[in-house]
Parts: C-alpha cells; structure tokens; sequence
C-alpha cells in the first residue's frame, strides 16, 4: 500500500468512526434521561463549583466536586480532552438541558484534568453563568480531534519523500549503528539484561525502534533511562502519549521561574477578581467583573506567552499528548529551530496511527513503546463489526503503527523486555505461554509473592494461594441489562448476579483476613456488571473510595495486590462476546500482584475453544478451583 492509499483509507475509517461516535452521542443524550446516561458513564449530575481560577493562555478553569459532605465523584468513563456539555440543575434537581436541536450544545467545556474527587473544566471564554449553581456534565462528541487528524493525514501526503516517513511506510530498511553496550554508562543502575538491550537499541536505531514491554517488565523505566542518554547526547526530545501526559508541569514552571514571577502580580489581580466572581449571585455584577478580567487577562496572556516561548526554547524535553503536539506553540518551535531529534511516544499500542504521526511529522527518529497484546484504541465503529467473520483488523483503525512496523519490518525492530516484577509466577505464567513465547520470567523479589507476605494478612485458604478459580459450572446464568426508554432500545451490556454475590463474599473472606480494601480492586468485562457491582459493594463499605470497582478496559495499566475477576458469561449457547478477545484476557489477568480470583463459568468458555479453553485447562492445572 502506498502512502496515497493509506492516507485516504485512513481518512475513510476516520470518518466512519467520527459519524459512529456522533450518532451515538445524538441517540443516548435524545432518548435517555440524565440518570441512565449517569449510569452508562457518560454523565456526571449534581457537581458543584469549588473554584475558578486562570489557567495558561488566559484560560479559566472551574473545579467541581460531588457536592458537600461527599468525598468522591460516582464511576464514569469521561477523560481528559472529552468535551462535555453543561446543564443547570434546579432547586427540584431537574435537569435543565441547554442543547441547541441537532446543531450542537449552546455551552461546553473541556475536560481539563480528573482527580481524586474532583473535575477541573477549561473554558476559553468566561465561565458561563449556568456554573455559579449545582451542574450536570454530559460527554458530547469532540471535533476538534477529528479536524487536527485530517489535518495530519493532508501533511503526510506533503512529506512522502521524507525519510522517516519512507522508513515507516516500507520504501526503505530501517538503519542501525553498531555500538557496543559496555560504553554506556546507565543512570539507572538497577536494570536488568533485556531493560539494557532494548535501551541501546533505542539508542543505535537511526530511524525507528519498539521497545515491546509486557505487563509489569518496567518499561517506563526504560524510557525514562533513553531520555536521559537522548538529553545527555545533547538531543532535544518529544515525549507523547496518548491521553495521560499532564500539563500541570508547564503551568508550575511558567509561576516558579524568574520571567514567570513577573506575571504573578497581574495573574493574582484576576484571582481575586475570580473569587469575586464565585461569590457574586447576580449575573449583571458577575458581568462587570468578567469586563473587570478581561483587562487584566489580556495582559496576564502576553507576559505568559513571552515565558511559555522562553521555557520551550530553552528545554531539552517537552512533554505533550499526541493530540496536542499539534500546538501552535510547538509548531512554531519547530519552524524557528528546526524538528526534535527524536519522538518518543508511550503506550504507542493504545493509540490511533494517525495521531501517531501529528508529533511525528516534525520530528528526525521514532521510537514506540508498548504491548501490541494488550488492549488497542477503543474503536467505537468496531461495534458495527463484531458479528462479520470477514472483518479484518488489519483494515481497522484498531491495527496501531506499532502493529503495522511490526508486520513490514519484522521482530527485527523490536526488543522485548523479558522479566516483569509485578505478579506471582502462577498468575504471569498462561499470558507468558500463550503470548509471550514462554520467555518471561518473574524477578525472584515476585516470583513467590503472596497475600500473606504482609504482617496484617493472617492466613486463611484465600490469602495463601496466588491463584483461584471459582466455577459457576452453568449455575449462574448471565442476564441482560435494561437499555429501553421511551420506546428507544440499544444492546445492553451483560451482568450476572450470582457472581456478583460471590464476589461479595471473596471479598469478606479477604477483609476479615487482614487485606486492605485500597489493596482489592474488582474488575469485569462488562460496564452493566460494574454498575451492579458497585451498586451493592459500596453500601456494604460505607461508600469507601479504596475499594476499586471498574472494567478491565479501565484497569489497563493499572495493578493491585488483588484482583477479582468476574468474566460474566454464562449460557447454553456458549457464546462469549468480546471474551474471545486474548488481548482483553491478557490485561484482565496480569493486573494482580498476588492474588488473582476468577470467577466463571467453565462450560461457557471451554464450549467456544481455542484460547479460552486453553485458560480454563491452565486454572485446573496451576490454580486451586472450587464449584459452586
């Protein structure tokens, strides 16, 4: 496939996945009341305003918390960058929609960063006065994402003879320099063999280079040591991600350094204008003291944008999302000195190819990390596929650039890290078989790991063994949430009650024993087993926010000492949805460090063979099992 081909290929999933997303946002928010949006994760009712302060570029940022008295926000699946609409809750807590028929919502704001019980919003403009009251959030789709894809797929097509981007689409081998590793001198001096070999190899390729790191093996301690030898050589380097990058750190840099304090006088002028603002009840006055503002903000603007300037010039490393890499500041960097050394962008399997390529464009080498078999980029038009036996993933916007140099290039451009330092040998040892090419290893520090290495764990038949598995053996059958409203029906989600009361009482078990809440989290496949899940575990904690309850897409990342899996399916049928998927397994298994708890139905999952079946004889092999 040439890079013409590519290009409008890609522009046509693109363009698929944008409809899909909008007639999905459209269908839910017309045909659903607020609370069953709540309860999908795609909105957040009865937040209140906390505060309102200035953020870079002049823009304002609201905080919002669950309310007086209420430590944490309700589950959601909203994130950083999601564009959400706001409504005004009255006194008799309806919600008042401020939708504008199929043109879009009259106000929004940007999802400016997620913290422990709290929601910070960014607005370019003044803070709208619907937030001086109790709100609602609604996740509406966001376009901006969409035009700055298109626009990087129009500048591929301009830099087609660019070497890079001949070495990512195959018009040439990728070069590497041949430099021995015994003449670095690593900063990190507790890396192992495979962290070492993978680091210079980053560090030789001339093009490109992936670093493949499984759960748990300390690839963010690999990128951070090429980091330091790419700044030691002198380079300057992009750091990407897809979602997770913060911007806290610019922001703390522009008030701490000495140009920045200049501003801080201006930037407390507008703080204090804001406080005003939070008190004030009437609109008319909130009115004059956003005119007030506005003075004070377009001075506050030019002095930060003199720092901001200043700050990118003079460092080595800048940190930025895919998306934002596109940032007008950043262009402008790289049209005054020239394109980064090198890109390197983490969880490069998580993420769209496409907007791969907006950081690379301006940028002379790549390297990726990540697991191409752990869980691709949610793909919302993937849901149109799930029943086509001809669907191709190759010819999906799931099949990532890391899939893609894997498949043109080889196993020849990857180094992978061999040994993980999270998880029990049990518990890693099926992912290590069946995907890994049995070559990884747990580190001696894990390999033994149990919950009863805790002084405040005492023994019992749970918290000594690694790994369980509790057979419902057809006894627990699988029902089907109800997505039904005003004569309007989507495909709901699968749940199972009986295993929800098994996980209640695993859970029991663990606490009575000594195990920390904040050391369980419960995961599952399914949001509508999540919600059910929730719903009844947290009465029984008093609401406790350590419990962590979520689905496993969610968790990717993520670890606990103890995991408890409830897989959901169970029917005659023996049919297993997106279970099937060995790359959802994969993220769902290696998530626990010393206890993993699975809960199944083995007649469901062997019935529909090959990886699951493969499971289900590993548990009977490796784990204790126990029968309902």
């Amino acid at each position: 496939m040439d890079i013409k081909e590519w290009v409008e290929k890609q522009r046509s999933l693109i363009n698929l996945e944008r409809e899909t997303e909008m007639e999905e946002v459209k269908l839910l928010n017309s045909n659903f009341p607020p609370s069953e949006l709540a309860r999908k994760g795609v909105a957040i009712l009865g937040l209140y305003v906390a505060g309102i302060r200035m953020g870079l570029g002049g823009k304002y940022l609201v905080e919002l918390t669950a309310g007086p008295g209420v430590e944490n926000i309700k589950p959601h699946k909203l994130k950083v960058g999601d564009i959400v609409s706001i409504s005004e809750v009255t006194k008799k807590d309806k919600v008042s929609t401020v939708s504008n028929d199929d043109s879009g919502f009259k106000i929004s704001g940007l999802i400016y960063q997620i913290r422990e019980g709290k929601i910070v919003l960014s607005f370019k403009d003044a803070v709208p006065d619907e937030l001086q009251e109790k709100i609602s959030i609604f996740k509406i789709s966001n376009q901006v994402t969409y035009e700055r894809i298109f626009d990087t797929l129009n500048k591929i097509l301009l830099k087609n003879e660019d070497s890079l981007t001949r070495c990512l689409f195959n018009f040439r081998k990728p070069n590497f320099c041949k430099k021995n590793i015994e003449s670095l001198k690593f900063f990190n001096h507790r890396l192992n063999p495979s962290q070492k070999i993978a680091i210079e190899f980053a560090l030789n390729a001339e093009d490109v280079a992936l670093i493949h790191g499984p759960p748990g093996t300390g690839k963010t301690q690999c990128c951070l040591e090429i980091i330091q030898q790419l700044c030691k050589r002198g380079e300057r380097v992009l750091v990407c991600g897809p979602s997770n990058i913060s911007v806290d750190n610019l922001e703390c840099r522009v008030k701490t350094c000495d140009e920045g304090k200049i501003a801080n006088d201006v930037r407390n002028d507008v703080e204090k204008a804001l406080k005003g603002v939070s008190k004030c009840k009437n609109r008319k006055d909130r009115r004059l003291l956003y005119d007030e503002i506005k003075i004070f903000r377009k001075e506050l603007k030019e002095r930060e944008r003199k720092v901001v300037d200043n700050l990118l010039k003079g460092s080595q490393v800048i940190l930025s999302t895919l998306s934002g890499a596109s940032n007008k500041k950043l262009l402008e960097l790289v049209k005054d000195v020239g394109p980064f050394d090198t890109v390197l962008i983490d969880e490069a399997s998580q993420a769209l190819e496409v907007e791969c390529w907006i950081p690379i464009l301006n940028s002379k080498k790549l390297i990726l990390a990540g697991d191409h078999l752990q869980l691709p980029p949610t793909i919302k038009s993937r849901k149109n596929e799930v029943n086509n036996s001809n669907y191709n993933i190759e010819e999906s916007l799931e099949f990532t650039l890391f899939d893609r140099l894997l498949k043109i290039h080889g196993t020849g451009i990857k180094r992978m890290l061999d040994t993980q330092y999270r998880s029990n040998e049990k518990i890693m040892k099926f992912s290590s078989k069946t995907l890994y090419d049995d070559k990884l290893k747990a580190d001696i520090s894990v390999k033994n790991r149990i919950l009863t290495d805790s002084q405040t764990v005492t023994p019992n038949d749970d918290t000594t063994i690694p790994l369980l598995y509790i057979d419902t053996m057809g006894e627990m059958r699988e029902s089907e949430e109800n997505t039904s409203t005003n004569n309007f029906s989507i495909a709901g989600s699968k749940l199972n009650t009986g295993e929800a009361e098994l996980v209640v009482k695993h859970i029991k078990s663990l606490v009575d024993a000594g195990v920390a809440l904040g050391d369980i989290a419960v995961i599952s496949p399914y949001s509508a087993q999540v919600n059910l899940l929730t719903l009844t575990l947290r009465p029984l904690y008093n609401d406790s926010k350590e419990l962590e309850i979520g689905t496993v897409d969610g968790f990717q990342g993520r670890e606990k000492s103890c995991i408890i899996l409830s897989l959901v399916r169970s029917n005659e049928n023996g049919e297993v949805g997106f279970l099937s998927d060995e790359r959802r397994l994969n993220v769902a298994i290696t998530r626990a460090k010393a206890h993993l708890c699975i809960i199944g139905d083995s007649e469901t999952l062997t019935r529909s063979g090959g990886y699951l079946k493969r499971f289900v004889e590993f548990l009977e092999e490796e784990g204790e099992v126990r029968y309902c």
